[in-house]
């Protein structure tokens, strides 16, 4: 996807990969905090967005020249994607009883 835009933006796969690891990097941190499990998973989450989104403001506005408020939407869809991956995926790891389903 990355490539098919216009200009292609080869920052992409960087910006996911550091969302990747930041995100599993403070989970691990964050994982036996008590209350609902879902809580250090968006902590995790957004945390990682916090370091993404400084990568994606830098590498579009100065090396992209994408102007500033195209960027700012850019990044309020991130977060917006990021919160709702967040949610899915616990429901999916939580909610849903994958060895069942699997037989």
């Amino acid at each position: 996807m990355a490539y098919e835009l216009t200009p292609p933006n080869p920052y992409i796969l960087l910006g996911n990969t550091i969302l990747g690891f930041f995100s599993g990097g403070f989970y691990l941190q964050l994982r036996n905090m008590r209350g609902r499990p879902i809580t250090p998973q968006v902590i995790s989450v957004m945390g990682a967005y916090v370091v993404q989104s400084s990568y994606v403001y830098v590498t579009d506005v100065y090396l992209m020249a994408m102007p500033p408020p195209m960027v700012q939407v850019i990044l309020l869809k991130l977060l917006l994607e990021d919160l709702a991956s967040v949610l899915l995926c616990h429901f999916v790891l939580f909610r849903v009883n994958i060895a069942e389903i699997l037989r």
